[in-house]
């Protein structure tokens, strides 16, 4: 467990890392967690199964613990960390995988601190009234998303928690070559660019006049948000 140590990362998530028998880092995590707690913008390339979840999983967990609200336990931080995916089946193992490293996180600890980190689903094939009743009542720190689903949902206006992108640490695009095929995934420009106008604006905006924004113009800049990976 020695070499996680370097990284400089929360002693919960690391207990669960040697819960999970992760005794050390993979080539690719020991390259992208150097980068923890800093402010970068990250390209990632790996093989399938060499951890590329837990290079953005982690340092997303790790911003959590560190600034979370210490008196009543809510952050009042959410959204932390979007995460689109091309898939719901990618989805649903990426939440699977996040889910790992908070385990018995949420639970009060000697500083008298409850942790509760949430995370939803955004993701198209499931009950979409199920999800926005989630998004309402718990308002999430970590969405996963899949493009479709996600602007359908911001574009009904019906989660507040859409409308506070401007909170936003990280944003990842996972497998971002297949949604960046020409043609595909229309949605994704949609998205960046509401969140590139709520980033620039920089607070609550109770109207929500991003969305109209987006769908007057097709030239907008693309979203650049601080702690960005692309994997």
């Amino acid at each position: 467990m020695d070499d996680w140590y370097k990284f400089d990362i929360n002693e919960k998530i690391l207990s669960n890392l040697e819960r999970l028998n992760y005794n050390s880092p993979t080539e690719i995590q020991d390259k992208v967690l150097v980068y923890n707690s800093a402010i970068v913008d990250l390209i990632i390339q790996a093989r399938t199964g060499e951890g590329k979840t837990l290079c953005y999983g982690i340092p997303i967990v790790n911003f959590i613990l560190n600034n979370y609200d210490r008196n009543d336990g809510e952050s009042e931080l959410a959204p932390v960390a979007l995460v689109i995916v091309p898939t719901r089946e990618l989805g649903v193992q990426v939440k699977n995988h996040i889910k790992e490293i908070i385990l018995n996180i949420s639970k009060e600890d000697d500083t008298k601190t409850y942790y509760n980190i949430k995370i939803a689903n955004v993701l198209g094939g499931f009950a979409k009234p199920k999800q926005l009743k989630q998004l309402n009542k718990y308002e999430p720190e970590i969405l996963i998303a899949t493009p479709g689903r996600l602007w359908e949902i911001i574009e009904s206006e019906e989660a507040e928690i859409m409308n506070k992108m401007a909170r936003l640490k990280f944003l990842v695009l996972d497998e971002a070559d297949r949604m960046m095929e020409v043609g595909h995934f229309r949605e994704l420009k949609q998205i960046l660019d509401y969140i590139y106008l709520k980033l620039r604006k920089g607070s609550h905006d109770p109207n929500n006049t991003e969305i109209e924004q987006v769908k007057k113009s097709k030239n907008q800049k693309n979203s650049v948000i601080e702690g960005k990976y692309i994997i």
